[in-house]
């Protein structure tokens, strides 16, 4: 949601144990790397949403053009069904309705 500052990544247990062998240092370095830090309680890795943002955008716009493409073909549209894991993203779902509103047509997620 767009309230969220930070995303979190919960890390496999094994992740941890293997940080943990690197004598900490894997964890000073992703604590110091902008937007990511390393949190050992309850292993997992706080990712700021701008830099999640920019990770998504290129894959995110190539959807969108190609939704546009196929709109283009076939004429009217009147939805967009959303579906695999992908469609999950909030980053995702906010561009879809803001490129697509336009065209009245409904983004839809199960």
């Amino acid at each position: 949601p767009e309230t969220l500052t930070k995303a979190t990544i919960r890390l496999p247990q094994e992740v941890h144990y293997a940080i943990s062998e690197c004598g900490g240092r894997l964890a000073a370095e992703k604590q110091s790397m902008v937007g990511v830090t390393y949190r050992r309680k309850r292993p997992k890795l706080l990712i700021d949403r701008c830099l999640i943002e920019q990770c998504y955008k290129e894959p995110v716009e190539m959807i969108i053009e190609h939704i546009k493409k196929i709109k283009e073909r076939c004429g009217n549209i009147n939805a967009v069904l959303l579906v695999g894991g992908f469609s999950a993203s909030h980053v995702l779902m906010k561009r879809m309705e803001e490129a697509l509103h336009s065209d009245s047509c409904c983004v839809i997620r199960p």
